[in-house]
């Protein structure tokens, strides 16, 4: 077995001479020896296609020498980063596995934070003041397409009787009979709070809700239906940005379903429209019709009728009046916000 004994004199090995395997140990040198200032002029002629390779034996001794020197410097240069890199290789082979022991247990109790927030937040989508917590959201839904407001008014408990009534004559009666109530929880609703005043372009129309409120207790209720609808009237036109049409109105006031109206936070505004669907049914008395059974604008501005300018009705339409003007008080409200941040 030959073996070669590598180091400076290498150009002059003497081949077949055994000695025993060792470690080269080459003094450190300056990177800088890498990177050869010139290029070295070695006496290698052009291979041509049929001859030997050149061996490193038939170099002169010149290139043999300066061939070995640059091999002798890349290694040292390997070395020089090997030793340079160990301390940061063991920092992070120190390090590692604490910081991943940290983060894997840190990991579930992110995961149940963010599990948790994202809860709270579905909680306040769904969120309206004035329902009881065990609600069946589809029901009241459903409820408030055929004309019955639920949002913002009445109670938590009159919310609660209305959805488990069985039909919808059952929660007219209800209302009639919760008149006393109903009129409470829709002066307390127009209250302004200090620091969440209603918008600019609906502000004024409080006093004109209330007086509708106040002539219901009163029991005129022909001047709350009419003075009523004039308030609905203006909030829509307050808070629209286009001219109102009232079939188009109708059909929106019902078009969203209830988990689009969860999804995009807009829940409770949303429930203060969908009475407007049964509001705005359009009645003519050129049709030969019977007068719609629930509250309508068409008949109150402009087909007056001692029968449908009624209790129920008067209670319906101060109803509305209230919920939609809270429900659009809160999307106004937003919209100057995001105004005011631009």
């Amino acid at each position: 077995m030959q073996q070669r004994q590598y180091g400076p004199d290498l150009a002059n090995e003497t081949v077949g001479v055994q000695v025993p395997h060792q470690k080269p140990s080459y003094p450190l040198m300056d990177l800088s020896l890498v990177t050869m200032e010139a290029e070295p002029k070695y006496n290698l002629r052009p291979h041509r296609s049929g001859e030997d390779p050149l061996r490193f034996e038939d170099l002169d001794e010149s290139t043999r020498n300066e061939l070995t020197q640059a091999i002798i410097s890349m290694v040292n240069a390997r070395e020089l980063v090997i030793e340079t890199m160990q301390p940061v290789l063991e920092t992070i082979r120190i390090t590692l596995p604490p910081l991943q022991q940290y983060f894997s247990t840190l990991a579930p109790s992110l995961k149940a934070t963010f599990e948790t927030a994202s809860r709270v937040a579905d909680m306040l989508r769904r969120w309206v003041p004035n329902w009881p917590s065990d609600v069946d959201f589809d029901r009241a839904w459903e409820i408030t397409g055929q004309g019955i407001p639920l949002a913002f008014v009445p109670r938590e408990q009159l919310v609660a009787e209305l959805v488990a009534a069985q039909d919808h004559d059952t929660r007219l009666a209800t209302l009639v009979r919760s008149k006393g109530e109903i009129i409470e929880d829709c002066r307390a609703a127009i209250e302004p709070e200090w620091d969440a005043p209603f918008p600019e372009s609906i502000e004024m129309l409080p006093p004109l809700l209330n007086e509708a409120i106040e002539v219901l207790a009163a029991g005129h209720v022909a001047a709350a239906c009419t003075l009523g609808i004039a308030v609905i009237d203006s909030i829509l036109h307050r808070t629209q940005s286009k001219k109102i049409n009232y079939e188009k109105l109708r059909a929106r006031a019902v078009r969203p379903n209830l988990e689009a109206a969860i999804d995009s936070n807009e829940l409770r505004v949303e429930l203060a429209w969908r009475p407007l669907h049964s509001l705005h049914e359009q009645w003519s008395p050129r049709k030969g019709i019977p007068l719609p059974s629930m509250a309508s604008r068409h008949v109150v501005t402009h087909w007056a009728d001692p029968v449908h300018l009624s209790e129920i009705n008067a209670v319906v339409i101060v109803m509305v009046a209230t919920s939609l003007f809270r429900g659009l008080a809160e999307r106004q409200g937003v919209a100057d916000l995001v105004a005011l941040s631009d």
